[in-house]
């Protein structure tokens, strides 16, 4: 049996498969790690990655549905995600988890074919998986580049093509460390927040698994000119939710994380950064935020 064992946001995670021909996704590279150091107790998710026959999505328990996958309920009560099949309109099963997301089984296809996958675990269903667990640990991913100063995180927020990945090089080119240029992880632990990056970034491949205080949360606007605005602590969840991978599709969940953004803005700097995708941009915030 092949055991992989990685963590993301300091949450450990297992993956089993008896399949010696599947391969981990290079993706998660940095943040894997050793048998004794993934486990602690059992707070992980075990997933058996084998091709073998899954329960099919009741058709009137649906969640949620796209073009490329849905997830719904199963006969057995537990969540199931297929992702569609172009060549017969069919929807193939690919995974069957329990109702916390803790332990289940993957079956590895993946594309509009729903081939067999030459990696244990494969988008976009890894990332359901995953952000559903991590809720469960008071975690939340959301969309946005993390940089680190002096020790301390900040993340700057927005949409695709606001300009994430422009800012994160630009900070780099600052002196700031990159963890991430389009997904980061937002996790309290023991009551304060952290931030954490994880293996899915955008145009920018560098990615940093490091985990660091979390001191300040804004909001990417494209302006002729760079300038700071306060938000209140209201919007502030609005937009940080907005931006999130959020799964609207379970109520509960939902509600974690919205909680869990709460609690986030009450104890960091927070505000709307208009900017133009140059060096000032960078020296704005310094200002503001005094590092």
């Amino acid at each position: 049996m092949i055991s992989w064992r990685f963590k993301l946001a300091g949450v450990p995670f297992r993956l089993l498969t008896s399949d010696d021909a599947l391969h981990f996704p290079v993706a998660y590279d940095a943040f894997m790690c050793g048998p004794d150091e993934a486990d602690d107790g059992g707070n992980y998710m075990v997933l058996s990655a084998e091709d073998t026959s899954l329960l099919p999505v009741l058709p009137d328990r649906v969640l949620w549905r796209c073009t490329t996958w849905r997830m719904g309920y199963l006969e057995d009560d537990r969540v199931g995600i297929e992702i569609h099949r172009v060549t017969d309109g069919a929807w193939a099963p690919v995974v069957n988890v329990n109702g916390d997301f803790s332990e289940g089984t993957i079956c590895p296809r993946y594309g509009r074919w729903a081939t067999p996958a030459p990696h244990a675990i494969n988008y976009p269903y890894d990332q359901a998986l995953l952000l559903n667990r991590l809720l469960h640990f008071d975690a939340g991913i959301v969309h946005a580049c993390g940089i680190v100063i002096n020790g301390s995180g900040y993340i700057f927020s927005g949409p695709s093509d606001i300009g994430k990945t422009t800012l994160a090089r630009l900070w780099r080119a600052s002196g700031a460390t990159l963890l991430n240029d389009d997904r980061v992880i937002l996790r309290l632990v023991d009551d304060r927040p952290w931030l954490a990056a994880t293996p899915w970034h955008g145009e920018e491949p560098e990615v940093q698994a490091m985990m660091v205080p979390l001191k300040g949360v804004y909001f990417l606007e494209q302006a002729p000119e760079n300038r700071m605005l306060p938000i209140t602590s209201v919007a502030a969840v609005s937009r940080l939710t907005a931006n999130s991978v959020a799964p609207f599709y379970l109520p509960a969940a939902m509600e974690r994380l919205l909680t869990l953004w709460s609690h986030v803005v009450e104890q960091v700097d927070t505000g709307i950064l208009r900017f133009t995708p140059d060096a000032r941009a960078v020296e704005v915030c310094r200002e503001v935020v005094g590092v």
